[in-house]
């Protein structure tokens, strides 16, 4: 079963070592605008800011279709990381749950992040669950 985890991207970078160790298959999805980070590894960067729907800076078909074409189904782990870990990557992390039928997971999450982004994580749904109707 796929784990999904949430962090910041500052600790994520700090524990990257230790969080990966004894992994072979794993996903990094690192949400944000800043291009200060300093990492040498690979990730999926989705430049997302943290606003509501039809502000400038929100999710878009680009975004959802990179988020649609990943098999989540392959990673043993996967880490959603935004930049402070509280609002964005909460939001994907538990409509990738909800998708992959982990749904008390997916609950718990949203109950844990009260400040989660709720219309990213509806749109990120949304998405995800046409990819799983067009799999069927």
């Amino acid at each position: 079963m796929t784990k999904v985890k949430v962090f910041s991207i500052p600790d994520f970078i700090i524990y990257y070592d230790r969080l990966i160790s004894g992994l072979d298959k794993y996903l990094i999805i690192f949400i944000t605008l800043r291009n200060d980070y300093k990492y040498d590894f690979n990730v999926v960067k989705l430049d997302i800011g943290d606003v509501e729907r039809f502000q400038q800076g929100f999710i878009n078909d680009t975004h959802l279709d990179i988020l649609s074409k990943i098999p989540y189904e392959k990673y043993d782990k996967i880490f959603v990381c935004c930049d402070a870990g509280m609002s964005r990557s909460p939001a994907i992390a538990s409509a990738i749950l909800y998708y992959l039928k982990q749904r008390e997971d997916a609950l718990d999450m949203m109950l844990r992040y009260k400040y989660m982004n709720i219309h990213l994580y509806d749109e990120v749904l949304n998405k995800l669950k046409d990819k799983g109707e067009k799999e069927k």
